[in-house]
């Protein structure tokens, strides 16, 4: 088998095939690389796909975290709100029952001195109209009709010594519960801080992790 040349000449077959061998294989290993190239093209689009993905996926749970930790911050908020009113309102009892409790003492002193005021009357300047005052009296309790009006002073502080014994405690029991909620209320202002210092904190290390993945993609490209 022979071929014809643009000379006129004719070459054997055998050598016409000879020279298309490196071509051909020249052709084979362009298309080689590209399948190589298309390989790697597609697991670096697979790879970047993945880091979006990934990218992605933590800036929707750093969306979440930041949502609940603005909805517990509100409530934490809320709750302080709500005992700082309770311990206004405490407060504000705390402040009567130390008005009425000096008011009683007031009362236990001024009955101290109108009993003193007796005492000193009935031992040193009783006249005849009050001996028969005071004989008439002996002969109503004699008789038994005596009112509860005749004891009215040592009763009557009696009474408020016991009454004043009970606002004390009274009022030291409020006095530890106030303690009790400022102590509570200052924890929770605490625990409130250190939360939304912790909040901003995770927040700027998902953010540098995001902005990382981000450049380095870029970077890498």
């Amino acid at each position: 088998m022979t071929t014809t040349t643009t000379m006129g000449k004719k070459k054997p077959a055998g050598e016409e095939i000879t020279q298309l061998d490196p071509l051909l294989r020249d052709l084979s290993e362009k298309k080689k690389s590209f399948r190589n190239s298309v390989i790697s093209l597609s697991s670096e689009l697979r790879d970047v796909r993945n880091r979006l993905a990934e990218r992605e996926d933590c800036l929707r749970k750093l969306t979440v975290a930041k949502q609940e930790a603005e909805a517990k911050t509100e409530m934490m908020g809320q709750q302080i709100c709500l005992l700082k009113t309770s311990l206004e309102k405490r407060d504000k009892y705390l402040q009567l029952e130390a008005a009425n409790n000096q008011h009683l003492g007031f009362n236990v002193l001024h009955t101290n001195e109108d009993e003193e005021h007796l005492k000193y009357v009935d031992g040193n300047g009783i006249d005849q109209k009050e001996i028969v005052h005071v004989s008439s009296n002996q002969n109503v309790i004699s008789s038994g009709e005596i009112s509860d009006g005749y004891y009215y002073f040592p009763r009557l502080r009696l009474e408020i010594g016991l009454l004043s014994q009970e606002l004390h405690s009274h009022v030291e029991k409020h006095q530890t519960r106030d303690e009790e909620l400022k102590m509570r209320i200052l924890e929770l202002e605490l625990c409130f801080q250190d939360r939304k210092r912790r909040i901003n904190t995770q927040k700027l290390t998902k953010l540098n992790k995001c902005y990382y993945c981000y450049f380095l993609d870029r970077i890498t490209r």
